[in-house]
């Protein structure tokens, strides 16, 4: 076989086809699919990592523990040596409340602990250095796709005209977001300036870093795809509660 035709055969090397085919959707489903499954995996082993840890702390021996993980107690030490659960302040393993621990667990309550964190570091790494808050950085962040309305930014930030109107005010006098001539000042638009530009490419490395940080191991289009799912789901709940099913 020569060297072109066992190249045309390797997966993902997108050789050998003059242009995308009917089964390209089948097959990007087959690459999200993976790709969720990797996560799901690396999400799977911390948790298992989580189980034996408390085991540990429960006096479980590496031969139950074995055992139950279906390999020798040698291996299941090799694997699981670093396991420790959580300790309180005398040493003693953790205990938390029944229900505390189940509302910690729950995806929403997740969810939302990770956007304060998230906001934290944003507070820290962004804004404060930059004099900005947190609307100002939204305004950016949109702007530096198109022009846009007071109304279009309140609409894509979610953030009501008034509190838009003072951030748009706010980066108009530090110079980093200028209007854009119009016939109406209802229709007027805003855009960066040179300076606003520039403060946009400035921040993408520190963003950059960020995800890589938040990601660690996860591949990021694992990440996305699960995010995804869920905002589609979250998105279905909220038009069910203003079109509740029939009867």
């Amino acid at each position: 076989m020569s060297t072109s035709q066992e190249e045309t055969r390797k997966p993902g090397s997108g050789r050998g086809t003059a242009s995308p085919g009917p089964e390209a959707d089948a097959l990007q489903a087959i690459a999200e699919q993976t790709e969720l499954l990797r996560a799901f995996t690396v999400a799977v082993e911390a948790a298992r990592g989580e189980a034996v840890a408390a085991a540990l702390a429960a006096g479980a021996t590496w031969l139950q523990l074995g055992d139950v993980l279906g390999t020798t107690p040698q291996a299941a030490h090799k694997r699981y040596a670093s396991a420790r659960r959580p300790t309180d302040g005398a040493g003693h393993a953790a205990e938390p409340a029944d229900q505390a621990y189940l509302l910690d667990r729950l995806i929403a309550v997740r969810v939302v602990r990770l956007a304060e964190l998230i906001q934290t570091t944003t507070t820290a790494l962004v804004e404060a250095p930059h004099g900005l808050g947190h609307n100002d950085l939204r305004v950016i962040r949109l702007l530096d796709h198109a022009p846009l309305t007071v109304s279009q930014l309140s609409r894509r930030a979610r953030v009501d005209k008034a509190g838009v109107s003072r951030s748009v005010s706010r980066l108009v006098k530090r110079d980093l977001v200028e209007r854009v001539p119009a016939a109406s000042s209802s229709m007027a638009r805003y855009r960066l300036t040179a300076q606003g530009d520039a403060m946009v490419k400035s921040l993408a490395p520190i963003s950059l870093d960020r995800q890589r940080a938040l990601l660690g191991n996860l591949p990021e289009s694992a990440a996305v795809l699960i995010l995804d799912l869920l905002l589609r789901n979250a998105e279905v709940a909220v038009r069910q509660l203003s079109d509740p099913p029939r009867q």
